[in-house]
């Protein structure tokens, strides 16, 4: 008796069980979440502004004068006045696709600034003022922040992307003034943050236009600056219309599409380039054109980097394919070799059978398919395949100069994929 009563309520308990599982219905597939990687930032600017907070005091029925603290507040829809502001490059502040995609890289900005922000005043800067009785008194105290700007790099599902960003990294008081209005003139206005006096951001309404090489612009939405002086990375500025203002690199596009290398005599060595993404299947192709290149003491060399690089490190050599144009002789219009490197090779090795000779323009191609590149000079294929990196990559042009030496060199009709860059 006692069995079946068991057998009895265990095919109560089962049915209930089905029935529960049928209203609940099928088990929803989760929805895969973005994968970020390898998410690199890049400082270009550092810029100033001032933001205008004002407050509004009704003292005409006290007795007596009150003293009170105003301290910073971001209670402003102005997306200029907000501590970070990323753009997708479509508009200021625009979202990023994936709530994942967004929290992970302003996770990131944070975290890199984080040291900066913390040794600066921040953001306990205030202020104390004084509005005496029988007023109404207008008070607007301006702040001065001191923003970066710059480009964050990532791979959002193996893809390459790129979003540019405004980071508020300090923020102190400037000054402050008052406006006091007769007591006859009722306000009920509520206390405002007045809007940005000056903006260090592009305009939201701009629509931007990515210009290329060939027009005499090295765009922030196409490349990234690199260098091993960051005096030369702090003087870097971007213009309003996306182009880098590069004097300073020794890298500068002149308005016929020429793409200059031309640095000379400094007193210490010196290295710097830019960078875009690119793919695994990749075809990069360039001219380029030496004018001179010399160094004074033998056995450091000068060279020109055309380099397959990490995305997370573009600068680095031993991990990278690099084809390059170098000069290790002290001698007035030196042998200027073809440079051959694997990645995890140091230095590499000067092509055997062909040198650069002075006064021609010289085609340069990369295939690059699986794990190797090939390289094609003036349309002929050499005869060595170069290994290039795993991972996320870039196209790297720059230059490599030591103490005292000089170059000067053109490159033109910069093309990834079929196009002008």
């Amino acid at each position: 008796m006692n069995a079946g009563k068991s057998q009895k309520l265990n095919t109560i308990l089962t049915t209930m069980a089905i029935l529960l599982l049928a209203a609940c219905g099928p088990t929803p597939t989760p929805i895969p979440s973005d994968n970020i990687e390898n998410i690199n930032i890049t400082v270009n600017n550092i810029v100033t502004g001032e933001i205008l907070q004002t407050r509004f005091f009704n003292q005409c029925d006290a007795a007596g004068p009150i003293t009170t603290t105003i301290q910073f507040s971001e209670n402003s829809t102005e997306s200029s006045q907000k501590e970070l502001v990323i753009s997708t490059g479509a508009e200021v502040g625009a979202a990023i696709p994936g709530h994942i995609a967004s929290a992970k890289l302003q996770g990131a900005i944070t975290e890199h600034f984080a040291v900066m922000r913390a040794s600066g005043s921040g953001y306990q800067e205030s202020v104390q003022i004084t509005i005496p009785a029988h007023t109404q008194q207008e008070s607007t105290i301006t702040w001065q922040e001191t923003r970066r700007e710059g480009t964050v790099t990532y791979t959002k599902n193996g893809e390459i992307q790129f979003v540019n960003y405004s980071y508020r990294t300090g923020l102190q008081f400037l000054s402050s003034s008052a406006k006091n209005i007769d007591c006859s003139i009722h306000i009920t206005e509520a206390p405002t943050i007045a809007p940005v006096t000056e903006t260090p951001l592009p305009s939201p309404t701009a629509t931007p236009i990515i210009k290329t090489l060939s027009e005499g612009c090295i765009h922030n939405g196409t490349w990234l600056i690199a260098s091993i002086d960051q005096n030369t990375l702090n003087t870097i500025a971007t213009r309003s219309d996306g182009c880098y203002d590069t004097g300073s690199l020794g890298m500068f596009p002149d308005r016929s599409g020429v793409l200059h290398i031309l640095d000379k005599e400094k007193r210490v060595s010196i290295a710097s380039g830019v960078y875009t993404p690119i793919n695994n299947d990749s075809i990069v192709e360039f001219k380029v054109h030496v004018n001179s290149m010399y160094i004074v003491n033998s056995g450091n060399p000068t060279y020109i980097n055309f380099a397959i690089a990490l995305l997370d490190d573009p600068m680095t050599t031993k991990n990278t394919a690099r084809f390059k144009l170098q000069v290790e002789d002290d001698k007035n219009n030196p042998l200027i070799y073809f440079v051959l490197a694997d990645a995890g090779e140091n230095n590499g090795a000067k092509y055997p059978t062909q040198h650069y000779e002075y006064g021609r323009t010289y085609t340069i191609r990369f295939e690059m398919t699986g794990s190797i590149m090939s390289i094609f000079v003036n349309n002929t294929k050499l005869n060595e395949n170069l290994s290039i990196p795993a991972g996320p990559k870039v196209f790297y042009i720059g230059y490599s100069l030591p103490a005292y030496a000089g170059i000067d060199t053109e490159i033109t009709n910069i093309k990834i994929d079929g196009v002008l860059k």
